[in-house]
């Protein structure tokens, strides 16, 4: 059985967007864990770790799929060596700077690139449209720690109910 990890974002919490959809789709290959973080609208690092290792007990997944400031979340949690993955997902992340403060916290310590490149499997997914996250930091992460990107013209920040075949398509193959 696989062990599959959903990280959600800010003002978000594990039923948001494609999270309820994609868990029906994934179920079949085994545990999934999805927390919903506390103080989503005024989200701090350090809650959110201290949360993340208080209740996620085995923190070794197969996959680990995460949206917006989820994605920044884990890079940095694997950074830090409290999370390991052996693919990640990162949809309408960034690891740029952020125009609210409190989402800033999420990048100190500084993101290791240099350990995202250690992963088996790195997919980064972004709409050129997304009015939050900047697609430039997504072709960093791909120059910079050898991900794989998927960019999309008009999908804005994936607030959707469900993801495109070609992203459940990586997912399903990161599973197999």
């Amino acid at each position: 059985m696989k062990r599959i990890l959903f990280l959600h974002g800010y003002m978000g919490d594990s039923s948001t967007y494609f999270f309820p959809s994609l868990k029906k789709e994934l179920l079949s290959f085994g545990e999934i864990v999805a927390p919903s973080f506390p103080n989503p609208e005024q989200p701090c690092f350090d809650e959110w770790r201290d949360y993340f290792v208080q209740n996620v007990i085995d923190q070794n997944f197969d996959l680990t799929v995460c949206h917006s400031l989820g994605g920044t979340f884990a890079m940095n949690l694997i950074s830090q060596g409290v999370l390991s993955t052996r693919c990640l997902v990162t949809i309408s992340s960034s690891h740029g700077p952020k125009s609210i403060d409190c989402l800033n916290t999420f990048l100190s310590p500084k993101i290791d690139l240099e350990k995202l490149k250690e992963l088996e499997k790195y997919f980064v997914i972004q709409s050129f449209d997304d009015p939050y996250t900047h697609p430039e930091f997504g072709t960093l992460l791909v120059k910079q720690a050898n991900a794989i990107g998927l960019f999309y013209n008009n999908l804005g920040h994936f607030e959707v109910s469900e993801l495109p075949q070609d992203v459940m398509n990586i997912l399903i193959s990161a599973l197999q």
